[in-house]
């Protein structure tokens, strides 16, 4: 019995990782495909929020390489204004 509850767990972790992975990819889809368009002038204040929704999911408990990715990609986004 135990092996059949195992299996079982073996299964559902795979189906959550296979998940877990058809989002990321899908996410990753939707920012390459996103375009930012701000004009802003250089005497506003302007606030950032960056939320990090990547642990909606269970993680590898390793680097949280998703976030850094969004914060490098702000970064770029606001150098690329400050040099317009």
């Amino acid at each position: 019995m135990g092996g059949d509850k195992e299996r079982e767990e073996r299964e559902t972790l795979r189906r959550l990782k296979a998940e877990q992975e058809r989002y990321t990819q899908l996410r990753l889809k939707q920012l390459r495909e996103a375009r930012l368009s701000l004009h802003v002038d250089p005497s506003d204040v302007v606030r950032v929020a960056l939320i990090d929704f990547a642990h909606a999911l269970p993680g590898t408990g390793g680097r949280d390489e998703g976030y850094l990715h969004g914060l490098h990609g702000l970064i770029t986004r606001l150098r690329g204004l400050l040099l317009r």
